[in-house]
């Protein structure tokens, strides 16, 4: 029986990520969280915008009055906006980290924010 010799290419677990992964993994983490926490972001509003009356009486009850009158659906209404304002703040920040890097790599290179 032959032995077959594979190699495999492994990374150490310290080293640093490249820009694109750094900023997958940034994405992710955020559409995670914004998934988490957007229907927080609806009741808020509404209980801040409540004029008269006591439709929302607090965040769990009116979580709750949303999903019966609205469904689902309504704890998640104006994210696809939320997201991409993000969006653009992500590639203002990746934008940022390349020039960074880029002045870093430069030592008589002044960067003044």
């Amino acid at each position: 029986m032959a032995e077959h010799n594979h190699k495999t290419h492994h990374t150490p677990r310290d080293a640093p990520l490249s820009t694109v992964n750094s900023l997958a993994v940034a994405s992710v983490a955020k559409l995670i969280a914004s998934i988490t926490t957007y229907p927080h972001e609806v009741i808020r509003t509404r209980l801040r915008e409540q004029r008269y009356g006591n439709k929302y009486p607090g965040v769990f009850s009116g979580m709750a009055v949303i999903a019966r009158e609205e469904g689902i659906r309504g704890l998640y209404g104006g994210m696809g906006p939320h997201l991409m304002r993000y969006g653009v703040g992500a590639v203002h920040m990746l934008y940022l980290q390349l020039c960074l890097q880029g002045c870093a790599k430069c030592s008589n290179h002044v960067f003044v924010l």
